[in-house]
């Protein structure tokens, strides 16, 4: 087949530069057919086949990523290039960090989507005041000199604005959120967050707010300056206040002119006076299904009967059913009580049906101005025999301790616990709950004797069937329950933990023999409600091991840590726990 050259070789030109013109004209457009060709050719690919809708989501996960290399992907292909120029949200957040270029550049691609700006400076900040109209979210992260001339770019109104959080590094000079910013409107906002920042009490801001967050602003409230702004803001969801009061505020003593917040979930307050957090908590009144969270000082750690007194009855108080809608028993799921160096700890956690999972009901940490005793050391009659029968703990799952809790809390508040199953407990007196079970005996005893005779008249009557005798019934929860001979069943037989399944103990000493102890486990055994026992850290003799490892149904020890008294050929001796 002969050569057929190009159409444009068999062209006659005048001069070499009309022939180079023309021919590159030809070129760029035969590499846009090819341009064309191969874009055709990517719809037959995969990265085609995935719907815009789904692949705009994909980027805005991606978005996420550090910086801005997520728009690496938008390089893949044309076609992922145009869905993502065509979703301006994905071009919607705007940080300081981003050369200024690219601010401008995603300005413009974000068209007239709402703005989310995180700043930790102002050199990149000139667009915010023309910008305002549109800005959903503003994060401020700025030394207060900084805050100081971005503050006079704010003063336009902001229409969209729903999350404002401002945190200076410094308070010198003060940073203040003004009567003037956002023109004295921002009537979307809903959400504040100030750090090292202050605001005046009759900022017009304030009605419409459902999550507060005030922490150390360097203008400190008055207990009624503060409750003047919780009065104004009846949609709380949630309160956040850290370090908000004056020291030389005397504290609110009397519920009088009680703020109702209907819809509090959460509040958690920090301060350096745990009678002023208090003080504040008495004139509220919210859901007994709120979260709180305490973390207060004490003038002293070793006097706190007081302390104790107050918050348990401002608490009940406060927790008053705001809603009727809201009237739900508190299913409790967790508890633990803790005492280290410095530091007070109770905190009970719940189960929450909305997320199925566990969540803060009260969670108290008190924090002596002094030294806390390294151990509380206090017998059944005070502050803790007295907080935990006030405390929601009916449905109560597990408890974690390191308190001294006498052998009556053990078997008064804890034993009659319904579905109390797992129980953590450290420290010298942490034995004490076995003797609690040890002092039970008698009830259990009599459990397995009848067990035993239920055993016996089956043998007895094996091969014969009896109505009414020797078969299981189901109780009204639809669970079979065994019946003996006297028309008594398993859950009429009354003793201490009824449902306890595990016990970890740490840190104790055990008595080198107590048969009336094993008697004890091994009653519990015989009716199948024996106890797994964890030893940890524990001064415990190999004799004392061997007797435990028969009598619960599983044993396990921490060898490393085995006794060191033993070693040294020196029997253990217990000290007479209280109430035995």
């Amino acid at each position: 087949m002969p050569f057929s050259p190009h159409p444009i070789l068999a062209q006659h030109f005048d001069s070499g530069d009309v022939a180079f013109a023309k021919i590159d004209q030809e070129i760029a457009i035969l590499e846009e057919n090819i341009r064309t060709l191969r874009a055709f050719r990517n719809t037959f690919t995969a990265t085609y086949s995935i719907p815009p809708e789904v692949l705009t989501r994909i980027f805005s996960f991606a978005r996420r990523l550090p910086g801005y290399d997520w728009i690496a992907l938008t390089h893949v292909s044309q076609y992922w290039r145009s869905v993502a120029l065509g979703s301006p949200s994905l071009w919607s957040y705007i940080s300081s960090h981003y050369p200024e270029h690219v601010v401008n550049e995603w300005l413009q691609r974000s068209k007239s989507a709402p703005l989310t700006v995180n700043l930790n400076n102002i050199q990149n900040a000139a667009f915010i005041g023309e910008s305002l109209f549109r800005i959903r979210e503003l994060i401020l992260q700025l030394r207060a000199s900084c805050w100081d001339e971005l503050v006079n770019t704010l003063s336009s109104q902001a229409p969209l604005l729903e999350y404002l959080s401002v945190s200076t590094s410094n308070n010198r000079p003060p940073s203040n959120v003004s009567n003037t910013m956002f023109g004295g409107m921002a009537p979307p906002l809903r959400r504040l967050e100030l750090t090292n920042c202050s605001i005046d009490t009759n900022s017009s801001l304030f009605p419409n707010f459902t999550v507060l967050q005030l922490c150390n602003p360097p203008q400190k409230f008055k207990a009624t300056e503060l409750l003047r702004v919780l009065q104004r803001t009846p949609r709380l969801t949630s309160l956040t206040l850290s370090e908000v009061l004056r020291t030389d505020d005397p504290s609110v003593s009397s519920r009088s002119g009680i703020i109702t917040l209907s819809f509090l979930e959460s509040i958690s307050i920090r301060g350096r006076s745990f009678i002023q957090d208090l003080g504040i908590v008495s004139q509220l009144s919210f859901p007994t299904t709120s979260s709180v969270r305490f973390n207060s000082m004490t003038k002293t750690g070793l006097d706190v009967t007081p302390a104790f007194a107050d918050f348990v009855n401002v608490l009940n108080a406060a927790r008053q059913q705001s809603l009727p809608s809201l009237q739900t028993s508190v299913p409790s799921s967790r508890l633990s009580l803790h005492c280290s160096w410095h530091k007070f700890t109770l905190e009970i956690t719940i189960d929450s049906p909305q997320t199925s999972s566990a969540t803060d009901f009260l969670k108290l940490e008190l924090e002596a101005a002094g030294v806390w005793s390294r151990r509380l050391e206090i017998p059944d009659t005070s502050e803790i025999a007295f907080l935990l029968p006030t405390l929601p703990i009916s449905t109560l799952t597990s408890f974690s301790t390191d308190c001294d809790i006498g052998i009556e809390t053990w078997a008064n508040v804890f034993g009659s616990l319904s579905h109390l199953s797992r129980i953590s407990a450290a420290g010298p007196l942490a034995i004490n709950i076995l003797f609690a079970i040890a002092g039970d005996f008698n009830s259990i005893r009599k459990i397995a004797d009848r067990k035993r005779a239920q055993n016996q008249a089956k043998k007895n009557t094996r091969g014969t069937k009896k109505k009414g005798k020797g078969k299981g019934i189901r109780g009204g929860d639809g669970n079979e329950t065994n019946m003996d001979s006297t028309g008594e069943s398993d859950s009429d037989w009354d003793f201490i933990f009824p449902v306890l399944g595990a016990l970890d103990l740490h840190r104790t000493t055990f008595p080198e023999s107590a048969e009336y102890l094993i008697d004890a486990l091994q009653a519990r055994k015989t009716i199948d409600k024996g106890v797994d026992l964890g030893v940890y850290g524990c001064q415990i003799s190999e004799g004392m091991i061997d007797a435990l490892d028969g009598v619960v149904p599983q044993l396990v020890r921490d060898r490393q840590m085995g006794p060191k008294a033993e070693k040294r050929g020196e029997p253990f001796r217990l000290k007479k726990p209280y109430g035995l």
